[in-house]
């Protein structure tokens, strides 16, 4: 695939089973070819992938026996599905640094469902702290310790989608959601 062609898929908000299955074994995707056991094998583990949810997809309700009939009844958003398909197939031509983050109309979170998310971090990261001595700094948790721990985990095998999930960010996270949490934190310095 050129450099023009790339481009252009990379940029997709979303692809088809059709599209994510040709792109997986490197092919261009909407482009007459016969199937080859190398397109049969992908869109059977792209199916198998979806139904257990190891990869996220979108299931119009509007879709047809037609659409599922010609691989059009589940869509996918790139930046999503990117490392999956890095670690299944070698022919996938793009990586985490060619596909932009997902678009989102710039509609942003509610402050309320915002501090509510930040709380459940922040609860996570309590109960860490009280069941392993590691994740505790004094009697409060160690925020830059759980990060740590967190983002070495998610690097394993790149078979998470890890963007925007820095330890910085984490810890960053991690230490507002107890700042929801417990009124006196983080400690005065």
């Amino acid at each position: 695939m050129d450099k023009q062609k790339k481009e252009k898929w990379a940029n997709k908000d979303l692809w088809s089973e059709s599209e994510f299955q040709a792109l997986c074994c490197g092919l261009e995707p909407n482009v007459g070819r016969r199937d080859t056991p190398e397109l049969n094998e992908a869109i059977e583990a792209i199916r198998r992938a979806a139904y257990v949810k190891v990869i996220p997809s979108i299931e119009p309700p509007d879709m047809t026996d037609g659409d599922k009939l010609y691989y059009r009844a589940r869509f996918f958003v790139p930046c999503q599905v990117v490392a999956w398909a890095n670690k299944h197939f070698p022919q996938f031509p793009f990586s985490h640094e060619d596909i932009p983050p997902a678009s989102t109309n710039e509609v942003k979170m509610g402050d309320g469902a915002r501090d509510t998310l930040l709380r459940t971090i922040g609860g996570l990261a309590l109960v860490i702290a009280e069941k392993a001595k590691k994740y505790k700094k004094g009697n409060k948790p160690n925020s830059m310790q759980i990060a740590n721990d967190i983002s070495d985990l998610l690097e394993v095998d790149g078979k998470f989608n890890v963007y925007g999930l820095s330890s910085r960010n984490l810890r960053g996270s991690i230490s507002a959601g107890i700042g929801l949490l417990i009124a006196d934190w983080p400690p005065e310095e």
